[in-house]
């Protein structure tokens, strides 16, 4: 921001900012990206990061007259830049394999050029990518189920966790989380009274009224609309989803 400014009178602190900034990236990641190149087995994430720092302290240093420090920070960065700079021979290879072209890039920058690095690279980011996606769709699936169950008298919602506890009793899970609900989320309480049979009568009466409460709040959906959705809409959808899966993302992932 100091050098859009142009302003010289911030020069000094531009460059005792990125000497701040170097001495927390230093701390966090070792010299020379030591810590993290352990880490991650040799290969090196952050060489970006390190690239646009120094190319600023040489910037900075050249404006300061430290012609020294700037020829040094200058050469640094441009030393990054080539590690950065990959074959289009060697991403032609990535892509003939099955890669995309971005995968392949990333996977080369990221390990050094190495072609057989980079391709179980990309496999484990694809690996990783497939079960956050698998965790996000478990988590939204929870989430709509905890918000049928309402909320305790204390303004919570039904603790997940528990309710599968009860679940693994042999509790229906309507009835389960209907006692966790009445009874603030309070797992002693909650099975107590499921044993009671009087209370666990009282319990299902209002389960199963809470089921055909959001049975009867389903939008009904009419004959025409369920023919507009079959037509049209199932090719639109149909293109949308290889348009984006074409981006490079898991059509599965896309659907969900």
């Amino acid at each position: 921001c100091i050098f859009k400014l142009r302003d010289a009178t911030r020069l000094a602190c531009a460059a005792e900012r990125l000497g701040q900034a170097r001495q927390q990236l230093e701390k966090t990641y070792g010299q020379d990206l030591s810590r993290l190149r352990a880490l991650q087995h040799g290969t090196s994430p952050e060489t970006a990061l390190f690239l646009r720092l120094e190319l600023l302290e040489g910037v900075a240093a050249f404006h300061l007259d430290d012609l020294p420090a700037a020829r040094t920070k200058l050469h640094m960065a441009l030393d990054k830049w080539h590690q950065l700079q990959v074959s289009d021979e060697a991403v032609a290879q990535l892509v003939a394999m099955g890669f995309e072209e971005v995968e392949a890039q990333r996977g080369l920058r990221f390990c050094k050029s190495n072609m057989e690095a980079a391709a179980a690279f990309i496999l484990e980011q694809r690996e990783k990518a497939k079960a956050k996606a698998e965790e996000d769709r478990a988590h939204r699936r929870q989430r709509r189920e905890q918000r049928k169950y309402g909320h305790t008298p204390q303004h919570q919602g039904v603790d997940m966790a528990l309710l599968e506890q009860l679940a693994g009793l042999g509790y229906e899970r309507a009835v389960a989380a209907e006692a966790l609900r009445c009874h603030n989320n309070d797992l002693e309480v909650a099975i107590n009274a499921l044993l009671v049979p009087e209370q666990r009568d009282k319990i299902n009466k209002a389960a199963n009224k809470r089921r055909k409460r959001i049975r009867d709040q389903k939008p009904s959906t009419s004959g025409a609309s369920r023919q507009r959705t079959q037509g049209g809409g199932e090719e639109f959808a149909s293109e949308l989803v290889a348009h984006i899966a074409g981006m490079g993302f898991e059509a599965e992932a896309v659907l969900n």
